[in-house]
């Protein structure tokens, strides 16, 4: 059996043939004639190897029959695509799944170089038959407008299709039968306080822990201590090693004060899993299914669940971790100011004034006391 070929892939010469040649996968293979060596390669043999290269990266995709790529086959080409660029953002592949798939329930058959703006325009009355809010509309369609571009970056589109879904503008507050989302105003204490007795004991301290820190819902599902720095026995830093920014290059800490240590405590353990475990929950619950497999951590849909069951049982208006965020923003605003209350939240003072905390109704008021 011969031996198999095994050289860095890069440009070679080859002196009895006066050729170029690289090796991949165990092969040879000639890139031109190379007669003036050891004069730089010429960029025929340079493009002939990048493109070697880039067809053994996957790069390079073979070229696809206009006629024979139906509107399915190219949301299938960007769902490969997605499941792999997007593998550590579930929420964004959710909203891919939703946006592509509603195109492909209309117009699957059709082939995908046909779709126009009319097309796109029954994609966006179909949301809104669905009685989606018009905010959720117009983020679904920019969602389907983001994945159209991919498919012309992956040749499965022509571009002209995607310029046609850019016709297709968001709907307007008032000339839409789409009715407007209600915006989620940060929960009270009392709220919180009622909820706390009807839930698991890790949810109820996953709750206050996200209250005194204001950290995002997925980062205090997922918390360990191999992410926890102890600074000291007042203050902690936790940094999680994945979180919305991280693919911008951003780095996150979220503060733990004393109050939040004292939360988290109780549930410390060294084996660098996340804290907060379902079994946790279930083994003091009577009657509570011994077969039932559970993972090691929450997701942020059950922990949203288990919250929306507690206030039920409660007897409350339902509430979502995302609302103490909000209100943890808030109160740090009102009491140290816009900055601080940004770096709590880990934004820009512009995105936390627009989303995180709603404007400061007690300076208003000092305000109108002092001067109206």
């Amino acid at each position: 059996m011969p031996r198999r070929i095994c050289r860095s892939s890069k440009i070679s010469y080859r002196p009895d043939a006066k050729t170029a040649v690289c090796y991949a996968d165990g092969r040879r293979i000639t890139l031109g004639p190379w007669p003036d060596y050891p004069a730089p390669p010429s960029p025929d043999i340079v493009a002939a190897f990048n493109r070697i290269q880039a067809e053994r990266a996957g790069i390079l995709a073979p070229a696809h029959d206009p006629a024979a790529v139906t509107v399915a086959v190219m949301a299938n080409g960007v769902f490969q695509w997605a499941d792999v660029y997007f593998k550590d953002s579930p929420k964004e592949i959710h909203a891919i799944n939703v946006a592509l798939g509603k195109l492909v329930s209309l117009f699957g058959d059709m082939p995908a170089n046909s779709l126009g703006s009319r097309h796109f325009d029954g994609v966006q009355n179909a949301f809104v038959a669905e009685n989606r809010t018009r905010q959720g509309v117009n983020k679904v369609m920019g969602c389907l407008r983001r994945m159209l571009k991919r498919a012309v970056r992956l040749e499965l589109l022509p571009v002209a299709v995607w310029q046609a879904s850019l016709a297709v503008g968001g709907l307007c507050r008032g000339r839409t039968v789409a009715p407007e989302s209600v915006r989620r105003m940060a929960v009270s204490d009392a709220d919180v306080a009622k909820t706390l007795p009807f839930l698991p004991a890790p949810v109820a301290a996953m709750v206050s822990l996200q209250r005194f820190t204001g950290a995002r819902p997925g980062e205090i599902c997922r918390i360990s201590m191999a992410e926890i720095e102890r600074q000291s026995d007042q203050i902690w830093i936790y940094r999680p090693a994945s979180h919305k920014c991280s693919w911008r290059g951003h780095e996150r800490r979220i503060l733990l004060g004393p109050r939040a240590i004292e939360v988290l405590t109780p549930w410390l353990r060294v084996d660098g899993k996340p804290l907060f475990q379902p079994r946790f929950a279930c083994r003091h619950v009577e009657g509570a299914r011994k077969s039932r497999k559970l993972g090691e951590y929450y997701p942020t849909s059950s922990y949203c669940h288990a919250i929306a069951k507690a206030c039920l049982k409660a007897g409350i208006p339902r509430w979502s971790p995302n609302q103490l965020r909000k209100t943890r923003a808030t109160e740090i605003r009102e009491s140290f100011g816009l900055e601080a209350s940004a770096a709590l939240c880990g934004h820009s003072a512009e995105v936390n004034a627009r989303h995180y905390s709603s404007p400061s109704y007690k300076l208003a008021v000092e305000a109108a006391l002092a001067t109206g």
